[in-house]
């Protein structure tokens, strides 16, 4: 019965992932890794060719595939391109173009994949905020704005939205209706943000003053959005918040006096400091760091010299 089952199953992904080996090469670029959740153990997964930066990984519910975008042009951001790759399954180490974007994002079902479209892409697509099938298909835009993330019902997404005098966050439902602020605070500039794994709350980070001299910010996602949001802790942090799938932990990037970028952890309550996590020593850059569904890894970006292993080893 599970031979019959699996041929069909493994014809059907054949036909969303494109077969392309994997070899991550000692090059020290930016690229994708997966650590356990301390950080310990970091091997690099999937690095593309011709691309010279990956960001954004994010996982699918199932924890068997990792979205994530890579540009073939140092900060030429519109020329993003979005891959998944499969990290788990009859597919394991292939990955698959999905085409223009950036910072994409599975729903929790991972059905569908939100993302980021900016002006001047590749395909002359319309900037803002699409969802796509996961197969890539059936993409639509829904608005304007930029870092789409999932509310945990899978009916909306909280984005960054450009209002008068800064950036702030809003909601959206699927099919364009409902739009409203999420937070009463407008910043001069706004990273992204996460929604708390019982969807009551969201977090972001923000820079009120100047670039990474920032805040991490907490607030309630229900209501009118008129609630004032909380900071948690403030200092040289990067973007990209990621909320532990038990909601104890927020995971995010600080930077040193040196301007090496380190991933932390803090506690969600903000009561504690936040801590660095194991195996960063030598490495300047590490950011964009996501928990898998079962909160015992991480992936991330990183441009730590590690050379993948050998054909046939493992």
């Amino acid at each position: 019965m599970k031979a019959a089952i699996l041929v069909p199953l493994a014809a059907l992904l054949l036909g969303l992932l494109e077969a392309h080996c994997v070899t991550a090469q000692d090059s020290g670029s930016q690229r994708i890794f997966v650590a356990e959740k301390d950080g310990k153990n970091a091997k690099p997964i999937v690095e593309i060719p011709g691309m010279v930066s990956h960001g954004s990984p994010h996982w699918s519910s199932d924890g068997k595939l990792i979205a994530f975008d890579a540009i073939p042009e140092p900060r030429k951001f519109a020329l993003n391109r979005i891959y998944v790759y499969a990290i788990g399954g009859p597919l394991k180490g292939t990955w698959r173009h999905m085409g223009t974007g950036g910072a994409a994002r599975f729903s929790p079902d991972s059905n569908q994949i939100a993302f980021q479209v900016r002006a001047g892409n590749p395909e002359g697509l319309e900037a803002g905020i699409w969802v796509m099938r996961d197969d890539g298909s059936d993409r639509k835009r829904i608005c304007d704005g930029l870092k789409p993330r999932w509310t945990r019902d899978g009916r909306s997404l909280v984005f960054n939205s450009n209002v008068a005098g800064g950036v702030t966050l809003e909601i959206i439902n699927l099919d364009g209706s409902g739009r409203r602020r999420v937070v009463a605070e407008t910043y001069a500039s706004l990273a992204a943000s996460d929604t708390s794994p019982d969807g009551k709350e969201v977090c972001n980070i923000a820079y009120p003053v100047g670039a990474y001299d920032g805040a991490l910010y907490r607030a309630p996602l229900t209501g009118d959005g008129s609630a004032e949001s909380t900071a948690i802790h403030r200092g040289r942090i990067g973007w990209s918040p990621a909320w532990a799938p038990d909601g104890r932990q927020i995971l995010f990037w600080q930077i040193d006096d040196a301007g090496n970028r380190h991933l932390s952890v803090i506690d969600a309550d903000g009561k504690a400091a936040p801590k660095k996590l194991a195996n960063q020593e030598g490495t300047r850059y590490n950011s964009d760091a996501e928990w898998s569904p079962d909160g015992q890894q991480i992936a991330f970006i990183s441009d730590r010299a590690v050379a993948a292993p050998e054909p046939g080893k493992q």
